[in-house]
This record gives C-alpha cells, sequence and structure tokens, in this order.
C-alpha cells in the first residue's frame, strides 16, 4: 500500500507540481480523526483525492468465481471509493481541518467547484472500467463528481502522455462523465 500512495503522489506531482500533492491527509474533528486521504491534489479550485489499495484478486476470482470477484472487487474498489466519499463530504462540509502527515495543516480553497475521487489498485486487475461500470455503488454532486478507477499502469500511463494539470483535469472530467 505505502508503495502505491509513493507512486501517485509522485505521477501526480510530475504533472500538478510537489506544492499542490499532500499525502496520506488526515481529517480532524476536535481530536478524533475522521478520515483519511492517501493523496490530495489541490490545484485551484480542483481538488484530487485519491484513496490506493494494495487488495489483489485473489486465485478463486482469476479462476471465475463470482462471488470471490464480487468480494475482492468490494475490498479494493467500493472500500476505497467509500472512504475517498466520506472524506470529500467532510472536507466539502468545513467540519474538519486537514492536517498532512509532516502535521502541517492545509488550506482547503474557499470555493471548491470540482472534487476527483480516484480509487487506485496496485495490480492490473483484468476488466476493472467494466466491473466498475456494473458493480461499483456510487453517488455524485454538483461538486463531487463519478470515481474514476484505475490501475497504476494507467495512473503512469495517463500522466506522461497528459503532462500539464489542465489536459489531465480535462480528460479525467470527460472520462468520469
Amino acid at each position: 500500500g505505502i508503495f502505491v500512495e509513493q507512486f501517485a503522489a509522485h505521477r501526480l506531482a510530475q504533472v500538478f507540481g510537489h506544492e499542490h500533492i499532500y499525502t496520506n491527509v488526515n481529517l480532524c474533528r476536535g481530536k478524533d480523526i475522521v478520515g483519511e486521504i492517501d493523496v490530495l491534489v489541490i490545484y485551484g479550485d480542483r481538488l484530487i483525492i485519491l484513496q490506493a489499495k494494495a487488495k489483489k484478486l485473489t486465485i478463486a476470482a482469476r479462476k471465475g468465481n463470482d462471488n470471490q470477484l464480487k468480494a475482492d472487487f468490494a475490498a479494493a474498489i467500493q472500500d476505497s471509493y467509500d472512504q475517498g466519499w466520506v472524506c470529500a463530504n467532510a472536507l466539502l462540509a468545513n467540519e474538519s481541518r486537514l492536517v498532512a502527515d509532516n502535521k502541517e495543516e492545509i488550506a482547503v480553497p474557499p470555493s471548491v467547484k470540482e472534487v476527483f475521487l480516484f480509487s487506485l489498485v496496485s495490480e492490473h486487475y483484468p476488466a476493472l472500467a467494466f466491473q466498475a461500470r456494473q458493480s461499483l455503488t456510487y453517488q455524485v454532486t454538483d461538486i463531487i463528481r463519478p470515481p474514476f478507477v484505475m490501475d497504476v499502469f494507467l495512473l503512469d500511463t495517463l500522466t506522461e502522455m497528459l503532462a500539464t494539470p489542465l489536459r489531465l483535469l480535462s480528460y479525467v472530467k470527460l472520462r468520469v462523465d
């Protein structure tokens, strides 16, 4: 899991710059931690909340066991999305303060236009986009966009080919819509 987070932060920093990337961000309400964001990108009035999972497909799921495939999907993708959704809502409600892994408080823009939720898995996941369309239960608001589910290989390719913030954000917006 740590590798996936560090890899994602590194690749996104090449697009957005290190000053816009925060890792292991805790959402704190008083002394309680109400959520954790693996990688947070703040670029102007747009945010990317990336939740990384190292959960792999089990052998039974790879052999076609439908129940195991659903269980693996829930553990990797649905949990990742649910965690991102909770964090996005807490962040937008201004109920929490954001604290980065270096104990620095992070200022959120006063007006957030869009929040993109990325669910990132650590290994190649056959038919990930199809299964996400079929099985992922998600919600949207005027600000929180539909989730973008991907593996590390897609993130690597996207950040290589769409190497500026506007190109990457434009692609992501079109893809999730």
